[in-house]
């Protein structure tokens, strides 16, 4: 069986299974959307689901048929006392979907004030409730769900809208261009955005991909750790034909930050048993960065996040050669490398200690250098850290990573410090 197609089978068996535990998903809830079964609902909507869409509209306006909520909580009630374990009963939870879908959204309303919320044989159903009211009242479901989860990090929200966006992108999507949401939380709109995104890419990359021009990524992002590239590239490292896919569409959106995010974290999830492929991808790579495709001012930014890569999977000699000689006399390090050369001392302190005793004197050594002080200190490491402020040659550098050392180690040990502080003054 072809690799892909059977990744998609295997996907596809998920779905069910993870529908209810995706009910409890927190901060990462596009990521585990995106690799749960909702994504790999590879069949194209029927012909049923296209008429559903005309008479949504409709639907929502109707008022609730007299007794109909009740007599569909009391079977469904009896579908899931009678499930041994609903999480694993996929035949028990097609049941609750199939006589749910028969309720229109004042009969859903209804269907919700019978349910206790509280109770943990309830969740799924409550999960499926809501999935299916943000089909057929999105205003209500947004409405509720924001009443009943309040706070930046409502993941029943986020799910539901992605289950929408996943059968009825067009839809989806159009309803969140044009609907009211409040001020706060902030970003809702683009969160909500970004989690559909997330897990719509495989099943509709056109959609998907316009989606992501329109998508306004916040002004306190760092190192693209919501992105959906970043998410993207994660889910399809593995993944060729995928692969190939995404980099000629993050190298074509117009900003490197984009391909950089993207291109950091399929490095950091090529498979392991791939090498020969990663060392073709980044001979590549170093192709590319050195293009001129990439704008000057943006070029320390990007080859920061492939080189912090390089180093997370330990091509980090020849990732650092290269480095180096690209940007020894840059006195700023990215956040990807700081990070990078912060862990690659916490786990090889004799390999990084080599390396650096073999760089001539650069303000770009000590800018990587002072990456290293936080880690210490937080280990009380103090004189350890004093010894690699003292090899740097940048007096501004020195000086900040200084006054971090002196806060801290006074607080634990003032005699020490201040002897420290002393040599200083004398050139010792």
């Amino acid at each position: 069986m072809p690799r892909a197609k059977a990744k998609s089978l295997l996907k596809g068996g998920a779905l069910l299974l993870c529908l209810g535990l995706l009910a409890f998903t927190g901060k990462r809830a596009g990521e585990q959307l995106a690799r749960s079964g909702i994504v790999a609902r590879s069949t194209a909507p029927s012909k049923a689901a296209k008429a559903g869409e005309a008479s949504r509209e409709t639907r929502k306006q109707e008022a609730a048929r007299d007794g109909l909520a009740a007599s569909t909580f009391k079977r469904l009630s009896a579908v899931i006392k009678g499930s041994p374990n609903l999480r694993m009963d996929c035949e028990a939870q097609a049941q609750i979907g199939d006589l749910i879908a028969k309720l229109n959204g004042a009969e859903l309303m209804e269907l919700y004030k019978m349910v206790d919320q509280r109770q943990e044989s309830f969740q799924i159903l409550i999960a499926k409730l809501d999935d299916e009211l943000m089909a057929k009242d999105p205003d209500a479901a947004f409405q509720w769900l924001v009443q009943k989860f309040p706070g930046a990090d409502n993941s029943q929200l986020r799910r539901a809208f992605a289950t929408w966006a996943q059968d009825h992108p067009q839809d989806a999507f159009a309803w969140l261009d044009s609907a009211e949401l409040p001020d706060a939380p902030a970003n809702l709109r683009e969160d909500l955005r970004v989690t559909a995104m997330s897990g719509l890419i495989e099943r509709d990359f056109e959609q998907t991909t316009a989606e992501y021009l329109k998508w306004k990524r916040p002004e306190e992002e760092q190192y693209g750790r919501m992105s959906p590239m970043g998410n993207w590239g994660r889910m399809y490292a593995d993944d060729p034909l995928m692969r190939e896919r995404l980099l000629e569409f993050a190298k074509s959106t117009g900003n490197p930050q984009d391909h950089a995010e993207l291109n950091h974290q399929l490095l950091k999830a090529w498979p392991q048993e791939d090498t020969a492929g990663m060392m073709n991808y980044l001979y590549e790579l170093k192709d590319y960065q050195e293009s001129g495709a990439i704008p000057a001012d943006k070029r320390l930014e990007t080859d920061g996040t492939a080189v912090a890569a390089a180093i997370y999977r330990e091509y980090d000699q020849a990732a650092l050669m290269w480095w180096m000689q690209e940007h020894s006399d840059s006195r700023e390090a990215p956040g990807p490398m700081l990070e990078a050369m912060a862990q690659w001392q916490n786990k090889y302190p004799d390999k990084v200690q080599a390396w650096f005793d073999e760089q001539p004197p650069s303000v770009q050594r000590d800018a990587l250098a002072s990456a290293l002080i936080p880690g210490l200190i937080q280990k009380q490491q103090f004189t350890d850290a004093a010894r690699w402020i003292g090899g740097m040659q940048d007096a501004e550098i020195r000086q900040d990573s200084s006054e971090r050392l002196m806060l801290l180690w006074s607080e634990q040990d003032a005699n020490a410090a201040a002897e420290w502080k002393a040599s200083l003054g004398t050139g010792k």
